[in-house]
């Protein structure tokens, strides 16, 4: 039925990849023998083209930081959800095109979903700005839950960005929902985001994107003021799986 394959990801820097495990594991339960999932950690997307020549077999790759806005440069095609994102995580490789697509923000609203009541949230705040934090408003969007994200420096051409100075000026009881996409709080970059935790409390629920480690101090912290924590590891195998089923159309 399947023919050798190869997935993989790409990033810089990556170290321990979930993703890589994930894949290896789930061709094993499957019986696909011969396929395999590896890390492409590369400097610059300069260095996708020599990736892909000697990765003949290369069927598909997901991208993580610093690449999801950058990488639409590289490729030939990129579904419409990912396009009005403008961030991608997914890509498929099909008749020598590169097809890029998003499956972040369906993993962050199905596990949005799994845990939280969604009537009881009306509004949230996103630290970040970035690829992840743009899946993350889609996905708030299409339920329809106003948001808006907190940079470090404001956008002043959008309504939708705040700056943490005009952030943590407001009461926190007008947003019940508040969404760490920024890289603040994983082992390399133990610090929490420049928000006013003291602030934080049961009324709110706090989800972090970071799966590793499983409680970040922004978690931490929201916990012990009563609020609600999420962490970012059901999410990353739901959008894990969003990719596989991508990729599997292609050979079934």
């Amino acid at each position: 039925m399947y023919t050798k394959k190869t997935f993989g990801l790409i990033g810089y820097p990556l170290g321990h990849s979930f993703s890589q495990q994930y894949f290896t594991e789930k061709f094993l339960t499957l019986g696909l023998k011969g396929w395999e999932y590896k890390t492409f950690e590369i400097e610059n997307l300069d260095l996708l083209p020599s990736v892909l020549e000697n990765n003949p077999n290369l069927a598909g790759f997901n991208v993580t930081s610093p690449y999801k806005e950058d990488i639409f440069s590289h490729l030939d095609e990129v579904d419409s959800i990912a396009k009005e994102i403008h961030s991608v995580n997914c890509v498929k490789v099909a008749n020598q095109k590169l097809v890029g697509f998003n499956t972040d923000w369906t993993g962050f609203k199905q596990s949005l979903e799994n845990q939280v009541n969604i009537s009881s949230i009306q509004k949230a705040i996103i630290l970040g700005s970035g690829g992840a934090a743009k899946a993350v408003g889609y996905a708030l969007s299409c339920l329809g839950i106003e948001f808006k994200y907190i940079s470090r420096q404001k956008n002043n051409n959008s309504k939708l960005f705040l700056s943490y100075e005009e952030l943590n000026a407001l009461d926190f009881d007008s947003f019940e929902l508040i969404v760490n996409a920024t890289p603040c709080g994983m082992f390399s970059r133990p610090e929490i985001a420049a928000i006013d935790t003291e602030k934080i409390t049961g009324q709110h629920t706090v989800f972090d994107l970071i799966y590793n480690p499983p409680q970040t101090p922004l978690l931490h912290q929201s916990l012990k003021q009563g609020a609600r924590i999420i962490n970012g590891l059901e999410m990353l195998h739901l959008q894990a799986e969003y990719s596989w089923k991508i990729w599997r159309e292609s050979y079934e």
